[in-house]
């Protein structure tokens, strides 16, 4: 079977599900390759919030929250 290019799918499941795709001020946004599209997940009041998924407890916001803890990391490095 030949590859068709990035989307094929025999070539998606070597790549992780989740990665990070950006991120701007209080917002962490996830490709989520599983689901074929973005998640944005906003840090609120403390807490991380998934606009797809509706909650604070996915797996989309355990991943932004290792994102923003390392570019807050980053950042204070500087």
């Amino acid at each position: 079977m030949e590859s068709t290019g990035p989307l094929d799918r025999s070539s998606q499941k070597r790549l992780p599900r989740l990665e990070h795709y950006n991120i701007y001020e209080n917002v962490v946004r996830i490709l989520d390759r599983k689901l074929g599209r973005i998640a944005d997940v906003d840090y609120r009041h403390g807490e991380m919030f998934c606009e797809v998924c509706e909650s604070s407890e996915c797996p989309h916001t355990g991943y932004a929250w290792s994102i923003y803890e390392r570019y807050s990391s980053e950042r204070r490095a500087v």
